[in-house]
Protein backbone atom coordinates (compact mmCIF):
# COMPACT_ATOMS: atom_id res chain seq x y z
CA UNK A 1 0.00 0.00 0.00
CA UNK A 2 2.87 2.33 0.87
CA UNK A 3 4.57 1.62 -2.46
CA UNK A 4 1.36 2.33 -4.38
CA UNK A 5 0.88 5.65 -2.61
CA UNK A 6 4.48 6.60 -3.20
CA UNK A 7 4.29 5.93 -6.93
CA UNK A 8 1.09 7.98 -7.15
CA UNK A 9 2.79 10.86 -5.38
CA UNK A 10 5.69 10.70 -7.78
CA UNK A 11 3.23 10.72 -10.70
CA UNK A 12 1.51 13.87 -9.46
CA UNK A 13 4.90 15.52 -8.85
CA UNK A 14 5.91 14.74 -12.43
CA UNK A 15 2.77 16.09 -14.05
CA UNK A 16 2.70 19.23 -11.90
CA UNK A 17 6.17 20.18 -13.05
CA UNK A 18 5.15 21.82 -16.38
CA UNK A 19 4.26 25.51 -16.26
CA UNK A 20 0.56 25.20 -17.01
CA UNK A 21 0.18 22.82 -14.01
CA UNK A 22 2.06 25.16 -11.68
CA UNK A 23 -0.13 28.06 -12.75
CA UNK A 24 -3.49 26.33 -12.37
CA UNK A 25 -2.67 24.06 -9.40
CA UNK A 26 -5.07 21.40 -10.57
CA UNK A 27 -6.16 19.11 -7.78
CA UNK A 28 -7.12 15.48 -7.80
CA UNK A 29 -10.75 16.45 -7.27
CA UNK A 30 -10.71 18.60 -10.41
CA UNK A 31 -8.95 15.86 -12.27
CA UNK A 32 -11.75 13.39 -11.54
CA UNK A 33 -14.50 15.77 -12.63
CA UNK A 34 -12.96 17.45 -15.67
CA UNK A 35 -12.03 15.50 -18.84
CA UNK A 36 -10.06 18.54 -20.01
CA UNK A 37 -7.96 18.49 -16.84
CA UNK A 38 -7.38 14.77 -17.24
CA UNK A 39 -6.15 15.35 -20.77
CA UNK A 40 -3.78 18.05 -19.53
CA UNK A 41 -2.38 15.73 -16.90
CA UNK A 42 -1.94 12.99 -19.48
CA UNK A 43 -0.13 15.36 -21.84
CA UNK A 44 2.23 16.46 -19.08
CA UNK A 45 3.04 12.88 -18.13
CA UNK A 46 3.62 12.04 -21.79
CA UNK A 47 5.96 14.99 -22.07
CA UNK A 48 8.13 13.78 -19.20
CA UNK A 49 8.25 10.21 -20.53
CA UNK A 50 8.87 10.94 -24.19
CA UNK A 51 11.55 13.53 -23.45
CA UNK A 52 13.48 10.85 -21.58
CA UNK A 53 12.92 8.12 -24.20
CA UNK A 54 13.12 9.91 -27.55
CA UNK A 55 14.72 13.29 -27.06
CA UNK A 56 11.55 15.15 -28.14
CA UNK A 57 11.95 18.71 -26.95
CA UNK A 58 8.34 19.89 -26.73
CA UNK A 59 4.84 18.45 -26.76
CA UNK A 60 1.94 20.84 -27.13
CA UNK A 61 -1.81 20.38 -26.97
CA UNK A 62 -3.88 21.89 -29.77
CA UNK A 63 -7.60 22.04 -30.46
CA UNK A 64 -9.41 18.77 -30.82
CA UNK A 65 -7.20 16.97 -28.34
CA UNK A 66 -4.39 16.48 -30.88
CA UNK A 67 -0.96 16.08 -29.31
CA UNK A 68 1.81 17.48 -31.51
CA UNK A 69 5.48 16.62 -30.95
CA UNK A 70 8.12 19.19 -31.83
CA UNK A 71 11.50 17.52 -32.32
CA UNK A 72 13.51 20.70 -32.29
CA UNK A 73 15.88 19.28 -34.89
CA UNK A 74 16.55 16.05 -32.94
CA UNK A 75 15.86 12.67 -34.51
CA UNK A 76 14.00 10.31 -32.11
CA UNK A 77 16.19 7.49 -30.89
CA UNK A 78 13.57 4.79 -30.45
CA UNK A 79 10.63 5.67 -32.73
CA UNK A 80 12.32 4.77 -36.04
CA UNK A 81 9.84 3.74 -38.74
CA UNK A 82 6.88 4.62 -36.51
CA UNK A 83 7.98 8.26 -36.47
CA UNK A 84 8.41 8.20 -40.26
CA UNK A 85 4.79 7.03 -40.57
CA UNK A 86 3.71 9.97 -38.38
CA UNK A 87 5.46 12.41 -40.70
CA UNK A 88 3.94 10.76 -43.78
CA UNK A 89 0.47 10.99 -42.25
CA UNK A 90 0.87 14.79 -42.16
CA UNK A 91 1.80 14.95 -45.86
CA UNK A 92 -0.58 16.13 -48.56
CA UNK A 93 -2.36 13.60 -50.75
CA UNK A 94 -0.25 15.01 -53.59
CA UNK A 95 2.95 14.04 -51.75
CA UNK A 96 1.54 10.69 -50.62
CA UNK A 97 1.10 9.69 -54.26
CA UNK A 98 4.71 10.60 -55.01
CA UNK A 99 5.89 8.48 -52.07
CA UNK A 100 3.76 5.56 -53.26
CA UNK A 101 5.32 5.80 -56.72
CA UNK A 102 8.85 5.96 -55.31
CA UNK A 103 8.14 2.90 -53.18
CA UNK A 104 7.81 0.83 -56.38
CA UNK A 105 11.24 1.81 -57.77
CA UNK A 106 14.29 -0.41 -57.38
CA UNK A 107 17.55 1.44 -57.90
CA UNK A 108 20.62 -0.59 -58.78
CA UNK A 109 23.28 1.54 -60.42
CA UNK A 110 26.88 2.59 -60.22
CA UNK A 111 26.17 6.32 -60.22
CA UNK A 112 22.98 8.26 -59.43
CA UNK A 113 22.44 12.03 -59.68
CA UNK A 114 19.62 13.67 -57.71
CA UNK A 115 18.73 17.07 -59.17
CA UNK A 116 17.22 19.25 -56.47
CA UNK A 117 17.90 16.60 -53.83
CA UNK A 118 19.64 18.88 -51.35
CA UNK A 119 16.42 19.78 -49.54
CA UNK A 120 14.61 16.48 -50.09
CA UNK A 121 16.98 13.62 -51.03
CA UNK A 122 15.48 10.57 -52.70
CA UNK A 123 17.79 8.13 -50.95
CA UNK A 124 15.80 6.08 -48.46
CA UNK A 125 12.45 6.61 -50.19
CA UNK A 126 12.66 4.01 -52.95
CA UNK A 127 11.93 0.30 -52.64
CA UNK A 128 15.58 -0.75 -52.82
CA UNK A 129 18.88 1.09 -53.12
CA UNK A 130 22.11 -0.45 -54.41
CA UNK A 131 24.24 2.50 -55.50
CA UNK A 132 28.01 3.04 -55.43
CA UNK A 133 28.01 6.82 -55.86
CA UNK A 134 25.18 9.21 -55.01
CA UNK A 135 25.61 12.78 -56.24
CA UNK A 136 23.33 15.71 -55.43
CA UNK A 137 23.00 18.59 -57.88
CA UNK A 138 21.26 21.67 -56.52
CA UNK A 139 21.29 25.45 -56.53
CA UNK A 140 22.00 27.75 -53.61
CA UNK A 141 18.48 29.19 -53.26
CA UNK A 142 17.00 26.76 -50.75
CA UNK A 143 18.07 25.53 -47.34
CA UNK A 144 19.50 22.04 -47.82
CA UNK A 145 19.56 18.94 -45.63
CA UNK A 146 22.53 17.58 -47.55
CA UNK A 147 25.21 19.77 -49.11
CA UNK A 148 25.16 19.58 -52.90
CA UNK A 149 28.13 17.97 -54.61
CA UNK A 150 27.46 20.03 -57.74
CA UNK A 151 26.06 23.57 -57.41
CA UNK A 152 24.35 24.59 -60.63
CA UNK A 153 21.18 26.20 -61.96
CA UNK A 154 19.36 23.83 -64.32
CA UNK A 155 17.80 26.81 -66.09
CA UNK A 156 21.22 27.67 -67.48
CA UNK A 157 22.97 25.35 -69.95
CA UNK A 158 25.75 23.43 -68.25
CA UNK A 159 29.10 24.26 -69.83
CA UNK A 160 31.66 21.53 -69.07
CA UNK A 161 34.47 23.79 -70.33
CA UNK A 162 33.63 26.37 -67.66
CA UNK A 163 33.04 23.99 -64.74
CA UNK A 164 35.54 21.19 -63.98
CA UNK A 165 33.01 19.39 -61.78
CA UNK A 166 30.59 19.22 -64.69
CA UNK A 167 33.28 18.16 -67.16
CA UNK A 168 34.08 15.04 -65.12
CA UNK A 169 30.38 14.13 -64.86
CA UNK A 170 29.26 14.28 -68.49
CA UNK A 171 27.65 11.02 -69.62
CA UNK A 172 28.57 8.99 -66.53
CA UNK A 173 25.31 8.63 -64.57
CA UNK A 174 23.10 5.54 -64.84
CA UNK A 175 20.05 7.08 -63.14
CA UNK A 176 18.79 10.63 -62.59
CA UNK A 177 16.05 11.84 -60.24
CA UNK A 178 14.38 15.22 -60.58
CA UNK A 179 11.52 15.28 -58.07
CA UNK A 180 9.29 18.25 -57.19
CA UNK A 181 11.65 20.56 -59.07
CA UNK A 182 10.03 21.30 -62.44
CA UNK A 183 7.60 23.89 -61.08
CA UNK A 184 10.64 26.01 -60.10
CA UNK A 185 12.14 25.71 -63.59
CA UNK A 186 11.43 28.59 -65.99
CA UNK A 187 13.46 27.00 -68.80
CA UNK A 188 12.36 23.33 -68.88
CA UNK A 189 13.94 22.48 -72.26
CA UNK A 190 17.37 23.55 -71.02
CA UNK A 191 16.85 21.83 -67.66
CA UNK A 192 15.99 18.47 -69.24
CA UNK A 193 18.82 18.87 -71.76
CA UNK A 194 21.20 19.34 -68.83
CA UNK A 195 20.02 16.07 -67.29
CA UNK A 196 20.45 14.43 -70.67
CA UNK A 197 24.05 15.67 -70.74
CA UNK A 198 24.86 14.00 -67.44
CA UNK A 199 23.31 10.63 -68.33
CA UNK A 200 24.85 7.85 -70.36
CA UNK A 201 22.88 6.28 -73.23
CA UNK A 202 19.90 4.15 -72.14
CA UNK A 203 20.07 5.59 -68.63
CA UNK A 204 16.85 6.15 -66.67
CA UNK A 205 15.27 9.44 -65.64
CA UNK A 206 12.64 9.68 -62.89
CA UNK A 207 10.99 13.09 -62.95
CA UNK A 208 7.80 14.63 -61.54
CA UNK A 209 5.70 17.38 -63.14
CA UNK A 210 2.88 19.30 -61.39
CA UNK A 211 -0.31 20.06 -63.27
CA UNK A 212 -2.81 21.38 -60.70
CA UNK A 213 -1.25 22.81 -57.56
CA UNK A 214 -1.55 26.21 -55.82
CA UNK A 215 1.32 28.68 -55.97
CA UNK A 216 3.71 28.14 -53.09
CA UNK A 217 7.05 29.16 -51.61
CA UNK A 218 9.73 30.15 -52.20
CA UNK A 219 7.94 33.27 -53.35
CA UNK A 220 9.00 34.43 -56.78
CA UNK A 221 10.34 31.05 -57.89
CA UNK A 222 7.18 29.02 -58.61
CA UNK A 223 6.92 29.26 -62.41
CA UNK A 224 5.24 26.49 -64.39
CA UNK A 225 2.60 23.72 -64.55
CA UNK A 226 2.50 20.96 -67.18
CA UNK A 227 -0.14 19.00 -69.10
CA UNK A 228 0.45 15.36 -69.96
CA UNK A 229 0.91 16.24 -73.64
CA UNK A 230 3.41 18.91 -72.64
CA UNK A 231 5.37 16.38 -70.58
CA UNK A 232 5.54 13.95 -73.53
CA UNK A 233 6.70 16.65 -75.94
CA UNK A 234 9.32 18.14 -73.62
CA UNK A 235 10.93 14.77 -72.96
CA UNK A 236 10.82 13.81 -76.64
CA UNK A 237 12.49 17.06 -77.72
CA UNK A 238 15.27 16.64 -75.14
CA UNK A 239 16.25 13.11 -76.18
CA UNK A 240 14.13 10.96 -73.84
CA UNK A 241 11.59 8.23 -74.48
CA UNK A 242 8.73 7.98 -71.99
CA UNK A 243 8.44 4.47 -70.58
CA UNK A 244 5.72 5.00 -67.99
CA UNK A 245 3.57 7.79 -66.54
CA UNK A 246 2.11 7.57 -63.05
CA UNK A 247 -0.84 9.97 -62.87
CA UNK A 248 -1.41 11.88 -59.65
CA UNK A 249 -5.09 12.64 -59.03
CA UNK A 250 -7.10 14.88 -56.78
CA UNK A 251 -8.77 13.09 -53.89
CA UNK A 252 -12.27 14.30 -54.80
CA UNK A 253 -12.53 14.67 -58.57
CA UNK A 254 -16.15 15.81 -58.40
CA UNK A 255 -15.20 18.96 -56.48
CA UNK A 256 -12.72 19.97 -59.16
CA UNK A 257 -15.15 19.12 -61.97
CA UNK A 258 -17.87 21.18 -60.28
CA UNK A 259 -15.50 24.14 -59.92
CA UNK A 260 -14.71 24.02 -63.64
CA UNK A 261 -18.40 23.72 -64.50
CA UNK A 262 -19.33 26.65 -62.24
CA UNK A 263 -16.95 28.88 -64.21
CA UNK A 264 -18.19 27.39 -67.51
CA UNK A 265 -14.70 26.17 -68.42
CA UNK A 266 -14.75 23.84 -71.42
CA UNK A 267 -12.49 20.96 -70.49
CA UNK A 268 -12.32 17.44 -71.79
CA UNK A 269 -15.05 15.08 -70.71
CA UNK A 270 -12.68 12.32 -69.62
CA UNK A 271 -10.58 11.25 -66.66
CA UNK A 272 -8.03 14.03 -67.13
CA UNK A 273 -10.31 16.34 -65.15
CA UNK A 274 -8.92 14.80 -61.95
CA UNK A 275 -5.24 14.92 -62.90
CA UNK A 276 -2.96 16.94 -60.61
CA UNK A 277 0.48 15.85 -61.79
CA UNK A 278 2.64 13.25 -63.48
CA UNK A 279 5.51 11.07 -62.28
CA UNK A 280 7.45 9.89 -65.31
CA UNK A 281 9.93 7.12 -65.99
CA UNK A 282 11.95 7.86 -69.14
CA UNK A 283 15.00 6.51 -70.93
CA UNK A 284 17.73 8.55 -72.64
CA UNK A 285 17.67 7.64 -76.33
CA UNK A 286 20.14 10.17 -77.74
CA UNK A 287 21.92 13.40 -76.89
CA UNK A 288 20.33 16.82 -77.02
CA UNK A 289 22.25 19.73 -78.51
CA UNK A 290 21.30 23.19 -77.28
Amino acid sequence: MRAKALSRAHFYWAVREPRFCRQRRLRTKTLRKSPAALLQYFTAALKVTTRWITGISRIRLVSGGLIVCDLGGLRPRLLGRAYQKILESRSSFFREQLNAWLATIRVRAERVVDAGGGANPVKGKVRSWDVEEYVILDNALERQKIQAHIVADLNQALRPADNPRIASRVGVFDVAFCLEVMEYIWNPVVALANLNLLLRDNAHLYVSFPFVYPMHNPRGHDYLRYTQEGVDRLLYETGFQVEDIFVRRIKNEKLLADAYAADRMHGRHDQTVGHTGYCVTATKMHGCAL
